[in-house]
């Protein structure tokens, strides 16, 4: 089983992005326009079709989905096209915060795969980034070949009540983060709905403004974190299987060295 980490909120943020993208299409430039476009004849099926298509389109296209980390490299993976990375391409691997944050408030941590080291003005450009758990540093430590190997011995004790995963544990678990993902847009449908409806100028805007809201509220973080710990169990399920293969193979090779 490969490594793979599936990012919390994606579905919900495709779905806002297309939903902002759908208002803004359809809102026009004055109260008569708005009023016009909300109308049930304007705009018809056929263009709302294609500015869905085309919005998803873009979507996938710029957007890093998830990344498969492996022996050979990193594969980050998209709904159109799959990018394959060896690891001999990112010399400089570490950890770093979300940029922009005070030394105060550095809370959220990335690890990083980079050509370039951090201290290079070019370092964002070419830095590839993914959430950071010391389960997901542990198995880039076991994979990476220019980063220190993990703690054996620590991470077998912390791991000794994990069992390893069969691929239908990784299916139910894949079918949970998207469901608990899919429930994350509901909110969004009646926006969706009320864009090719209703004829009504003030509807719209106020389903958006409370859509946003729900958005950004602690409700919407809160299936969000249900999502992060389905993902971390799984984390912990593969860096079991990762280190049940891999110590014995990297014991006896340092050995040798030896």
């Amino acid at each position: 089983m490969k490594f793979e980490i599936i990012y919390s909120r994606k579905i919900r943020d495709a779905v806002a992005f297309f939903t902002i993208f759908m208002f803004i299409c359809q809102y026009g430039l004055t109260r008569e326009d708005v009023a016009e476009n909300f109308s049930r004849t304007a705009p018809t099926w056929g263009w709302f079709a294609f500015c869905a298509v085309m919005s998803f389109i873009y979507i996938f296209l710029i957007w890093d989905d998830d990344y498969i980390l492996s022996e050979s490299g990193i594969i980050c993976r998209r709904m159109i096209f799959t990018r394959k990375y060896t690891w001999d391409e990112f010399p400089y691997c570490g950890i770093c915060y979300k940029e922009g944050e005070e030394p105060e408030n550095k809370k959220e941590k990335f690890l990083y795969f980079s050509k370039k080291p951090k201290s290079h003005r070019k370092f964002e450009k070419v830095c590839k980034r993914i959430e950071y758990t010391s389960e997901v540093e542990a198995i880039f430590q076991i994979y990476c070949p220019y980063m220190d190997k993990p703690d054996w011995e620590f991470w077998n004790e912390e791991l000794k009540e994990t069992r390893v995963w069969n691929e239908e544990d990784f299916r139910t678990y894949k079918r949970e983060v998207f469901k608990k993902d899919i429930i994350q847009s509901v909110y969004f449908l009646p926006v969706l709905w009320v864009l090719k409806f209703v004829d009504n100028y003030y509807i719209p805007v106020i389903l958006m403004g409370i859509t946003v809201f729900i958005y950004c509220s602690s409700y919407a973080d809160k299936w969000a974190s249900r999502i992060k710990d389905l993902t971390k169990e799984y984390q912990r399920a593969a860096l079991r299987q990762l280190i049940d293969e891999k110590q014995k193979v990297y014991i006896k090779t340092e050995s040798i060295k030896g």
